[in-house]
């Protein structure tokens, strides 16, 4: 268990940053740089290296970094970050941060390199206070590309927290380290707002047990076998988290390079421009030259993407203002390492006047990018990697894979399944058409159309379950395993990643208060029950709105770096609301007029929260929310399972992206229908993954239900998701998406100046 901490603080006369205080346990280490030219400017550098050069399975490292104000740090590494293979538990790095008002951190680690079969995780807060400012750079790679190992790690999970602190609260006899200590508790609950971050990227890339020894499943499960690059894959992909007044410049610079790298591949939006003979236009006009410049020395494909968005520092007490804090998101992906390094050097330059010197210019060699020398077949490490591989599997015991209970169908009657078909039915006003899931953005700057066959692809036979004939007469290639089957396999995997454990949680939530109410009104109140005091509905429609908004909280964060899917995800979310009250309001009214009966009370507590959501019952509120909340909510109001209404999100998810591939001409009709049946597969590995991560999550957290203990069983999760909200609220917080390359592309949409969809 390695531990590291850092502070920076401004001494002396002429405010230079001095770093007062550095501590280190083993594996962790700490190395101050003195650089004159960062002294010069009042700067501080500070590397984070390792004892044994890497992780290995088992090893914790926890790193705490504090600046204070106006102070300056940048936190780099000694070089690439590798993850050795792990034989038992993950390897685990841990960064808490804390800038104070004025103060800037830079963290600008190199490359993380997964060996095959390891196990990473890896979590990065960062609270700041107003007038603060931070850029994060989370960097990963392929792993040890020239030893055939691409993608072939069994997990790899990252998570940045961006969190706001008020200065009021810390001057209240705590520091922003002991706000950001309270934040990040893993036993945070639904009472506490002060938990939720305004800010959190997630990535998550895990593998079914079945498929980890097949090492090259991971670049086609996550979408990394794209387009022009399908034959060698993309390499290299970094998030950029970039936050406050002094990082400007470099948030210009990613968008410059943004619209030169998509102008590149497809016709782009004019930026409006500053006025002529202005200062703002000529630095704008060096900057972009110098971006312009990196961009033009690359060797093979890199795209970028950039989402801007507002935060608020909300005032606390007193005189205290709010205060408002412009955050950029960058996400870029490169089928090279270098070209990557050098867009990150071009587009964090403009710091250097602060830092003294730009991040990664050590790792830029030469004018331009240049391919790698042909190796010689002979020497390749590749075979004696696999043999050494396969000889360290047969002298280990079988890994045992978790315990799963035999799937049992749930049982669901002829009215849900009606209902079921009615809420995925595409007649259904929900505007899930007017979105590509990031398929346009891909169109334009990556894919081509789907060969199709010779004959009329109208009246010829169904050929999307046929091989396709390669380009020069190859051996055939499968529909699924071209890129654009690949883009919509790991579409589909990553939006069940990341958004079924939301739909899950606020469906068990109002299945839970459903039972509640019962219980309460017919006076058969369970013990728990009355612990909590649930006296009558409207406590209920309480508790209930407040879970509720707490995970559209949640999802909000993890969208928030993520515009158009964000904004795409509201949009549904509100026309969901509205077909879900309307939907209600009339069943009602058909069963009390034709039945004399009310509403079973999961779908009378459906419609109050609904119409509450939508504003149609004129309550106060009327916030409109996210569609995976939302469409669990509704599937729980109309007596859909579980497992069928998150079965019933994810291929309402897939056949939209499906649909917008048709028309966008990136497939045929009749291919469609065999695309869509391969999807199934893709949608469930992510359903998977989010039911495994949330079932660990809630164990970890002591919330799973006696007698459970080690148990993955599927019903074993449903059983802890309606016990307490605290397991909802534990079963979401590793939700995270899987397709980084997708979503780079997706960030795109806005540049492009010919759109058919809004997202």
């Amino acid at each position: 268990h390695g531990q590291a901490s850092v502070v920076a603080a401004v001494v002396g006369p002429v405010g230079r940053t001095v770093l007062t205080r550095i501590s280190h346990r083993s594996p962790a280490r700490l190395l101050p740089m003195r650089i004159p030219l960062a002294q010069a400017v009042g700067a501080a550098w500070c590397a984070l290296g390792s004892h044994g050069g890497g992780l290995l399975g088992g090893d914790v490292v926890e790193v705490d970094v504090h600046v204070g104000a106006g102070a300056t740090l940048a936190l780099s590494t000694q070089s690439s970050t590798k993850v050795y293979r792990t034989r038992g538990p993950a390897s685990e790095q841990r960064v808490r941060a804390s800038v104070a008002r004025g103060g800037l951190l830079l963290s600008v680690p190199d490359a993380l390199v997964p060996f095959a079969e390891s196990d990473f995780e890896q979590s990065v807060a960062v609270a700041l206070e107003p007038g603060a400012s931070a850029v994060l750079v989370d960097w990963l790679g392929a792993g040890r590309v020239a030893n055939g190992e691409r993608w072939a790690f069994r997990k790899l999970w990252s998570r940045t927290e961006l969190h706001l602190v008020n200065t009021a609260e810390v001057s209240h006899g705590n520091s922003s380290s002991d706000a950001l200590a309270r934040a990040t508790e893993p036993e945070a609950g639904w009472a506490h707002d002060d938990r939720l971050a305004e800010l959190v990227e997630s990535v998550c890339l895990d593998r079914p047990l079945e498929r980890v020894e097949d090492t090259s499943s991971g670049a086609r499960q996550f979408g990394f076998d794209l387009g022009n690059s399908a034959k060698t894959g993309f390499g290299s992909f970094a998030t950029v988290v970039l936050a406050g007044p002094r990082v400007e410049r470099a948030v210009e610079a990613f968008g410059a390079a943004a619209l030169r790298l998509a102008s590149q591949r497809a016709r782009t939006r004019r930026p409006s421009p500053a006025a002529v003979g202005s200062a703002e236009e000529a630095e704008s006009r060096a900057l972009s030259a110098a971006v312009g410049t990196a961009c033009n020395s690359l060797l093979e494909d890199v795209h970028v993407g950039v989402s801007r968005l507002t935060l608020r520092h909300e005032g606390t007490g007193g005189e205290a203002q709010a205060e408002d804090i412009e955050v950029a998101v960058v996400r870029l992906a490169a089928v090279r390492g270098e070209d990557l390094a050098r867009v990150l050097h071009a587009c964090l330059s403009p710091l250097s006047s602060q830092l003294g010197l730009a991040p990664y210019a050590d790792r830029i060699h030469g004018s331009a990018t240049l391919p790698a020398l042909p190796r010689d077949p002979s020497l390749s490490p590749t075979r004696a990697m696999e043999r050494t591989m396969a000889a360290v599997r047969t002298s280990l015991p079988p890994a045992a894979a978790p315990a799963r209970e035999p799937r049992a169908e749930t049982a669901i009657d002829a009215s849900s399944q009606w209902r079921m078909s009615m809420l995925v039915d595409t007649s259904l006003p929900t505007g899930g058409f007017a979105h590509s899931a990031g398929l346009e953005a891909a169109k334009q700057l990556l894919l081509r159309p789907m060969r199709r066959a010779d004959s009329d692809p109208v009246s010829a036979a169904p050929v999307s379950a046929a091989p396709v004939s390669g380009a020069g007469g190859g051996l055939p290639v499968l529909i699924s395993e071209q890129p654009l089957g690949v883009l919509l396999a790991a579409s589909a995997r990553s939006s069940a990643r990341l958004l079924s454990p939301f739909a899950a949680a606020a469906h068990s939530a109002l299945t839970a208060a459903a039972r509640s109410s019962s219980a309460t009104a017919s006076g058969d109140t369970p013990a728990e029950l009355r612990n909590q005091r649930l006296i009558g509905n409207a406590e209920i429609d309480k508790i209930l709105f407040d879970e509720w908004r707490q995970l559209d909280s949640a999802l909000s964060a993890l969208l928030a770096g993520h515009e158009p899917a964000s904004r795409a995800s509201r949009m549904q979310g509100a026309a969901l609301a509205r077909v879900g009250a309307r939907w209600l309001t009339d069943a009602q009214a058909a069963e009390s007029d034709h039945d004399g009966v009310i509403l079973p009370m999961a779908a009378a507590l459906g419609l109050r929260l609904l119409s509450r959501v939508h504003g149609a019952a004129g309550e106060q509120g009327g916030t409109l929310g996210h569609a995976a909340p939302i469409f669990g909510l509704l599937s729980a109001a109309l007596g859909i399972p579980l497992q069928s209404a998150v079965r019933a999100f994810s291929f309402a998810n897939a056949r939209d992206a499906l649909s917008s591939a048709i028309r966008l001409d990136l497939v045929g009709p009749l291919q469609a229908v065999g695309l869509m049946s391969t999807l199934a597969s893709a949608a469930r590995d992510g359903e998977r993954a989010s039911e495994h991560a949330a079932w660990l999550a809630i164990i970890k957290a002591g919330h799973a239900p006696l007698g459970s203990s080690g148990a993955d069983g599927e019903q074993m999760l449903h059983e802890a998701l309606l016990a307490s909200s605290a397991a909802r609220w534990a079963s979401v917080r590793h939700a995270a998406g899987s397709a980084p390359v997708l979503d780079t592309l997706h960030s795109c949409h806005v540049l492009l100046e010919m759109r058919l969809f809004q997202t």
